[in-house]
């Protein structure tokens, strides 16, 4: 038995390079390939790789290694490992090959499209292709067949266990809470104040980001930064970690994208390092995930004691004018806007909840892409009382369905409700904590982070994680309390 799990280890570790390679493929085309390069040709790179690796993982005989070894009388390590290899194996196995392949090429192609459609303002440009993805992706809700709602086969893939009745019953509570709270703060007097948010030149903007990220751990022996035209992280290896950020949309939105960039990175670089190149040394869930970068961009990125040490580097490096307070007064200002990236932490899950909405309802067939800016602009101005004026401002500004990212969403806001639950633990753990941000230390927080979630990959659920660090799972009031006990300070309310 020796030898076949030395042979699992192997395959696990082939995929996991090849994996690592199609990465880097997608890293290239998002920052550095030339503007006209050869998309289709990417496509097919990109589809090749998927192919492979895909073909791989389902292959009988790597199947049958995994099932005979499992009947057999193994060290804990393994076991787990091939417990979790086998789980994904069986979710593989519904997605035929050529599904995959096509999925890719055809993702590849409509992000340049996506791309150029953004630029220009034209959805008509990227129509047939998100017509085509959505349609993939029902195929892909057929060929799983998860109990339940459809898309519980889409959601699953990020967030394992979760259904569309939790996230429909949490969006509910979260929806109707979240009103009451932005009515309350636009009455209050505080609620006009405006600070005129400060301009900052390219090449400052540039410096003072990557002074953060590296404050926060990640550094350049294993990591870098670099501009796109929508942040994300990905990881080519154990020790190569790439985030970007944007700097098109001013400074407050460039620095919050590359703290919680930074985030992500930081838990890609803290999974435990005895499952390397195994199922087990990824993130537990893209909840858990977004509740590392939330974390870090809004409970420490936005606080005041974190601009106590950082505000006067920004303030000299991009000649900032106005005062400490306002500063962190605009980091934290609520205000409806159309943007989901640039959104206050009060806002932003309404961005979520209308996402959702409407990626259910393509996947019943309520509506169809044809609908999606009219039904955008109508949903933006019931939920936030304003209206976008163009679809690069609505419609066109998130990245994920190009990328055939349906499901994703929802994330993202289970991660803000664990930010939350994984701060008071912190709290209660070490309370004192926080005052190191004042001195630009961040070392325990990340060890705390390390300790109660990064540690344990993909052997805990996410669900799993929050009970063992607070006690008890997903709790959306856990949640409100924060933002109410933040913002009732900052509004005085």
């Amino acid at each position: 038995m020796r030898k076949e799990l030395k042979e699992i280890y192997r395959l696990q570790k082939e995929i996991k390079l090849l994996g690592g390679i199609g990465s880097l493929l997608g890293w290239d085309q998002n920052t550095y390939m030339p503007k006209d390069g050869c998309y289709r040709c990417r496509a097919d790179q990109v589809s090749l790789i998927c192919r492979i690796s895909h073909k791989k993982f389902i292959s009988p005989s790597f199947q049958k290694l995994v099932n005979d070894a499992l009947k057999t009388k193994l060290k804990k390590k393994d076991r787990i490992v091939l417990e979790r290899l086998k789980k994904d194996i069986d979710k593989a196995k519904k997605l035929p090959p050529e599904y995959v392949e096509e999925e890719a090429r055809t993702t590849a192609l409509a992000y340049s499209v996506w791309r150029e459609a953004k630029r220009t303002n034209n959805f008509k440009l990227f129509l047939p292709h998100l017509k085509k993805i959505i349609e993939l992706k029902k195929k892909e809700c057929r060929l799983k067949n998860l109990p339940g709602h459809p898309y519980n086969s889409l959601v699953d893939d990020f967030e394992e266990g979760m259904t569309t009745e939790k996230l429909k019953k949490t969006f509910l509570y979260l929806r109707v809470e979240l009103v009451k709270l932005l009515n309350e703060i636009k009455a209050s007097k505080k609620y006009k104040k405006t600070v005129k948010e400060p301009t900052c030149a390219l090449e400052d903007m540039e410096k003072i980001s990557n002074f953060i990220r590296k404050q926060m751990g990640v550094t350049d022996d294993r990591s870098r930064l670099d501009e796109t035209e929508h942040p994300f992280t990905t990881t080519i290896g154990p020790d190569d970690v790439r985030i970007t950020t944007n700097y098109e949309n001013g400074l407050i939105d460039s620095l919050s994208s590359t703290i919680h960039e930074s985030g992500h990175a930081l838990y890609n670089l803290g999974l435990p390092k005895k499952y390397r190149y195994t199922v087990i040394c990824g993130g537990t869930s893209l909840g858990m995930h977004e509740s590392q970068s939330r974390f870090w961009e809004n409970i420490v990125g936005r606080s005041p004691a974190f601009w106590k040490y950082m505000f006067p580097i920004l303030k000299k490096q991009c000649n900032v004018k106005i005062s400490e307070d306002d500063w962190v007064f605009a980091m934290n200002k609520v205000q409806p806007s159309f943007i989901r990236t640039a959104a206050d932490e009060v806002t932003y899950n309404l961005h979520i909840i209308l996402r959702f909405e409407l990626e259910l309802e393509l996947i019943e067939g309520k509506i169809t892409a044809r609908q999606l800016p009219g039904l955008w602009k109508k949903r933006m101005k019931e939920y936030f009382g304003i209206t976008p004026k163009t679809d690069k401002e609505g419609v066109l500004q998130d990245v994920h369905w190009s990328h055939g990212i349906f499901g994703y969403f929802p994330t993202y806001s289970l991660g803000n409700i664990y930010s939350a639950q994984l701060y008071y633990a912190m709290l209660k753990d070490k309370p004192g904590i926080l005052k190191d941000l004042k001195k630009g230390k961040y070392n325990r927080i990340l060890k705390w982070m390390r300790k109660h979630v990064h540690q344990y990959g993909r052997t805990l659920s996410a669900e799993e994680i929050v009970k063992k660090a607070c006690g008890e799972g997903l709790n959306p009031e856990v949640f409100i309390k924060y933002l109410r006990e933040k913002y009732s300070k900052i509004y005085d309310f």
